[in-house]
């Protein structure tokens, strides 16, 4: 309520910049408290309020057409919250957040398999004397695990795993997922075999897929610190912790009693099937498509899912093992993997929600985050791990991908060859970066590349010292949004090849503040962010060049005032101080044979506007020459007694016409000066007076140009040359022209 009054006081003093959010704010919080509340009459009480604050807002925005939008913060906690919320719906269920209040739904049984089914699956409650929940005094063995007709190795194995992991170190972390507990924390076995899984899905701990109930209640959420086995945990807060079951203990067997899912062989303990019985039903059904056991074990324990590669070749069949050779393995010879604790003191999560209904078809979409080093007495480089979790709705799905690469400080230090492999059909991507004393800051930038339209995400980070994230405001208040692409007359390359001048081109231009006019004051900046998406295989860069709004032929290291760095896939970036003057933004991928769309969004914290440049010749017809220098017709500059030896053409203007041409070597690695120099046609035949030139001969990548002149009716000659004779090369003549002109090769020296 404060909000709406303190924006009723900035209208009513006409201060409509600071009314307008202020009414933004009281709706969100007016919808927040009408989620929360399981009154009626107060949930429409609030709602009334919130549309009441947005009508207000709405009135502003009428009045004030320029009023800077309300910035969106990720990191608050209601946003933090709604994103949970969104991902709670897996495969047409709900995944309720792990505290939160359900009510009391009939236990619905997971899918059978076609491979079940085959066998005429039934479901059976085993002798609890016989296969109870589990034994202390009988502890459960890894190899006895038997996967039966489902299709789920992976969790086999992370099942083993944990088996395996508790009897080596007891962290009874294969239990850990199973509920209800006893007052000690053990698992406690209930007298209607009906139990709860807590699972880590979709950025927080959830139970097992339920009916979608009618109403939800709004969570808050707060990360806490990791435990000693390197999994996470998220404390939530809910008006209502009341737990219902998510399966029972009946299990898929055949018409004779044989379990058709896994089951542990001759321990006969229940723990291992309901674990996986809960999974299947997360994951929709035991006709489960397969997984990995880094999934599967951070989904069941929370462990971070990372890869080692194995560097070890070892025989796992030996034809010549007889029986009793067992007995003579070394104990020395078994090696466990020991994750230290003291990698993984400081923990941060954050989840977000990525809406990508704007974004063109088959191009990734990209999220920014940056965290920081809170301590500044840190010594040497610290190692950083980062994990990113895409948020699931369909298990089944096989056409998404991710990606997560960091840069330290203001370095980016990317292998375009290794990035063109960054993006998997994984849920996790998990990356190890350092920062040091003087980089104590690392950005982030999640990618994603598939077919939804919205798509959740979390982020968490681990290491050795106090981080914390970057939380201002990730987005600017000003924005502009332009469809670009590569065709084959705007794919000019990088800036070694001559064509790079035609890649498009932007005029960035500063507006002056919208209240009253005045000039800007003396060296004011402005935080300027510029983002270029195309397909993940198109390597890309973006550089910003001081300019008066000209189409730009070369960078000129004076005038570059920011640049993306090396080009990389499907992605680049600037976030940089800049003067508010004019500048040209290009985009340009690595060479001229890559085509494609692409998409420029351009963020700053004052008002803009955003324009493309035109093409040189724009409007203008023109003539495209190839040609070269060879043999005779090399023959260099005036002072070598020989310029009209070179390939010279005859231009014919039957009425007043303006005439420009540029003068490009052909081959992109051939370095030589060259210049092109327009003369009026003499009696007879010959050179007549000089009319324009390119200027001094140049080496410059983009070649060398007359500018735009004024041509009265008559004949002209057009001559290129290299300064020095003797140099055989080809070149690209193009002459641009207002009206029509003809335009023939002629030679001089007959």
């Amino acid at each position: 309520m404060a909000a709406y009054t303190k924006g009723t006081k900035a209208e009513l003093e006409r201060d409509f910049d600071r009314a307008f959010p202020l009414y933004i704010q009281a709706a969100e919080d007016f919808l927040h408290l009408s989620r929360a509340s399981t009154n009626p009459s107060l949930r429409a009480s609030y709602k009334a309020l919130a549309d009441k604050a947005l009508e207000r807002a709405e009135k502003i925005k009428s009045v004030k057409r320029d009023i800077a939008p309300v910035l969106r913060n990720h990191f608050d906690e209601r946003e933090q919250a709604s994103v949970l919320r969104r991902s709670s719906t897996v495969n047409g269920s709900l995944t309720p957040l792990w505290g939160t209040f359900s009510p009391p739904t009939p236990i619905l049984q997971p899918l059978l398999s076609p491979e079940q089914r085959k066998h005429f699956a039934v479901w059976k409650r085993l002798p609890r004397a016989e296969w109870p929940l589990s034994s202390p005094s009988r502890p459960l063995q890894a190899d006895a695990i038997i996967q039966s007709v489902v299709s789920d190795c992976s969790v086999c194995a992370s099942i083993a795993v944990c088996i395996n992991h508790d009897r080596r170190w007891g962290t009874k972390l294969c239990e850990s997922a199973l509920h209800p507990r006893d007052e000690e924390g053990a698992i406690r076995e209930t007298a209607d075999g009906r139990y709860s899984l807590r699972f880590l899905f979709n950025g927080a701990p959830r139970r097992a897929s339920t009916p979608i109930p009618k109403s939800r209640n709004i969570l808050m959420i707060s990360p806490i610190l990791a435990d000693r086995y390197r999994f996470r945990v998220i404390q939530v807060h809910s008006f209502d912790t009341s737990l219902g079951p998510d399966i029972d203990d009946q299990l898929p067997s055949d018409q004779e009693g044989n379990l058709l899912c896994m089951f542990s062989g001759n321990d006969r303990q229940l723990l291992p099937s309901l674990i996986e019985k809960g999974y299947m039903r997360l994951m929709g059904g035991y006709d489960f498509p397969g997984s990995n056991s880094n999934i599967d074990l951070h989904t069941i324990i929370g462990w971070i899912p990372e890869h080692i590669e194995i560097r070890r070749l070892v025989t796992i069949l030996n034809t010549w093992l007889h029986p009793g050779n067992e007995d003579d393995c070394l104990e020395s010879q078994l090696q466990a993997l020991s994750l230290e604790r003291k990698n993984v003191q400081h923990a941060l999560r954050d989840s977000m929600w990525q809406q990508t209904h704007q974004v063109a078809q088959g191009q990734p979409k990209h999220f920014q985050l940056a965290l920081k080093a809170t301590d500044d007495v840190f010594q040497g480089e610290h190692e950083i791990w980062v994990l990113l979790t895409r948020h699931v709705a369909d298990t089944r799905a096989q056409s998404d991908f991710v990606s997560l690469y960091a840069e330290s400080g203001d370095l980016l230090d990317v292998n375009a060859a290794h990035l063109k492999g960054a993006y998997i059909s994984s849920t996790h991507v998990l990356v190890k970066a350092s920062i040091s004393r003087f980089f104590p800051v690392l950005s982030l930038v999640a990618s994603y590349d598939g077919d939804d339209d919205n798509v959740g995400f979390t982020i968490d980070a681990y290491a050795s010292i106090p981080i914390s994230w970057i939380k201002e405001t990730t987005a600017l208040p000003y924005n502009e949004k332009v469809m670009g692409s590569f065709t084959r007359k705007t794919a000019g390359g990088n800036p070694s090849y001559p064509t790079f001048m035609n890649n498009p081109q932007y005029r960035l231009r500063f507006l002056p503040d919208s209240g009253p006019s005045r000039p800007p004051a003396r060296g004011q900046k402005a935080t300027l962010k510029i983002v270029a998406q195309g397909c993940r295989g198109m390597p890309l860069s973006i550089n910003v060049v001081w300019s008066r709004g000209e189409r730009v032929t070369e960078l000129v290291s004076g005038d570059v005032t920011g640049s993306s760095g090396p080009y990389t896939y499907g992605f680049a970036h600037i976030r940089k101080e800049v003067q508010l003057e004019e500048y040209v933004i290009i985009v340009s991928a690595f060479t001229p044979q890559s085509l494609g769309q692409f998409i420029l969004c351009t963020e700053s914290s004052h008002r803009f506007e955003l324009t493309a440049v035109p093409q040189e010749g724009a409007g203008m017809f023109s003539k495209v020459i190839r040609g070269s220098w060879s043999g005779d017709g090399a023959a260099g500059g005036p002072s070598f007694k020989r310029y009209t030896a070179n390939p010279t053409y005859e231009i014919q203007v039957s009425s007043q016409t303006q005439l420009k041409a540029r003068l490009q070597l052909h081959e992109a690695n051939k370095i030589t000066s060259i210049n092109l120099t327009l003369f009026s046609l003499g009696e007879p035949r010959k050179l007549g007076p000089h009319i324009a030139t390119s200027g001094p001969y140049s080496d410059a990548v983009s070649g060398v140009v007359i500018p735009q002149t004024t041509m009265k009716a008559g004949n002209y000659l057009l001559i290129p040359s290299t300064f020095s004779p003797g140099i055989e090369a080809g070149y690209l003549l193009i002459i641009y022209s207002s009206g029509q002109i003809t335009v023939n090769q002629t030679d001089l020296s007959a």
